[in-house]
């Protein structure tokens, strides 16, 4: 999970803006600012596990859910969760299908899987298949990555506060030139 909190940003602005703007209106642009500012930082999030996991934008982004910030709560929240892919339904994402060959599994972007087979189950399941030994049963089931995984790598966290430092505070300044601006409407200034 990723949350975009703000307590510093919001101090600063505090000290400058208690005699213009009423408090609601100012919880309400900082909302604003940090639900924008938290839009931007998805589709960055999105797009970096798209190109870590080799998965389809559009994939990727059914994994992601947001929870955005309100005027009672200044807090922004970003989830990622979903289970390792199986390796039949990746290479179906990636453009292609899992083909058997005599020496294994061929995955689109993902390579040669040596020994392995494509099998269907009764249930009606199709995945790619590897023995655990020598013998004919146990086997199991081979899987591709996992949308939430590289989003914990250190580098993400980075890139996405990174993101957040350059857009939230020049955002919430636009937010309470909006909010200063409809006040003089109001008042006819």
């Amino acid at each position: 999970m990723i949350s975009i909190q703000v307590g510093g940003t919001i101090a600063a602005l505090e000290a400058a803006f208690r005699d213009l703007v009423q408090a609601d209106r100012r919880n309400r642009a900082y909302a604003a600012a940090i639900n924008h500012t938290g839009d931007r930082v998805v589709m960055k999030a999105v797009r970096y596990a798209a190109a870590k996991t080799q998965l389809p934008v559009r994939y990727v982004k059914t994994q992601v859910r947001t929870y955005p910030a309100g005027p009672a709560k200044l807090t922004w929240e970003m989830v990622a969760k979903g289970p390792y892919i199986t390796l039949y339904k990746f290479a179906q994402l990636a453009g292609g299908s899992a083909r058997q060959t005599a020496k294994g599994v061929i995955v689109p972007k993902w390579g040669m899987h040596r020994h392995a087979f494509v099998a269907g189950m009764k249930t009606g399941h199709i995945g790619v298949f590897a023995r655990k030994g020598k013998s004919r049963l146990p086997i199991k089931q081979l899987y591709g990555p996992a949308v939430p995984k590289p989003l914990l790598e250190d580098e993400a966290r980075t890139l996405l506060e990174q993101e957040v430092d350059t857009r939230l505070s020049a955002r919430m300044l636009h937010e309470l030139g909006r909010e200063i601006d409809r006040i003089k409407a109001a008042r006819g200034v």
